[in-house]
């Protein structure tokens, strides 16, 4: 298998769409993932809802692109209680009075931390995509140094685990 074969395979390896429910059926965490048993160690070891997890369902997707759409459609229509990202707020009734200097800190406080994790599930997301490409990038690199494609122009350096000592290329 050629390298360009290697990465149009990995390219278009499904992606599930999960979703995870609690004893009493509310839905609690939509997301996507190439490798369901990271993803759901990972929500082990970080969420505090996890234990609450009584179901899992799976749908799989042809590709990231997919699923990223489906994902956020099932987020949007479904309202899960702690994905945050992707979800509609409701806006905030209007005060019966103004508010204070230090109900309006407080407000601002709420928003801020809301915002934060938001920015913590999108970083969160990332990251899993960071992990997913570089899997893919292994697997591609693993096949190329199967089928003897390298660019490596130091055939006389020092080879470690199969690279070049010099450029680092799998040989």
């Amino acid at each position: 298998m050629m390298v360009s074969d290697a990465q149009d395979v990995i390219g278009s390896a499904p992606v599930a769409l999960y979703r995870l429910y609690g004893a009493d059926g509310t839905l609690l965490w939509v997301g996507i993932t190439g490798s369901l048993s990271e993803r759901f160690a990972q929500h082990a070891a970080s969420k505090p809802w996890w234990p609450d997890v009584a179901r899992k369902t799976v749908a799989w997707c042809q590709d990231r692109s997919d699923a990223a759409r489906a994902e956020a459609a099932a987020i949007r229509d479904e309202h899960p209680l702690y994905n945050v990202r992707l979800q509609p707020r409701p806006k905030a009734p209007k005060p019966a009075r103004p508010m204070t200097g230090a109900e309006r800190v407080q407000a601002h406080r709420v928003r801020q931390r809301e915002k934060m994790a938001g920015l913590e599930e999108a970083n969160e997301c990332l990251r899993e995509r960071i992990a997913d490409l570089e899997a893919e990038l292994a697997e591609v690199q693993a096949g190329a140094a199967r089928s003897g494609v390298s660019s490596c122009r130091h055939p006389s350096e020092v080879i470690q685990d199969g690279r070049c000592g010099s450029c680092g290329e799998w040989l």
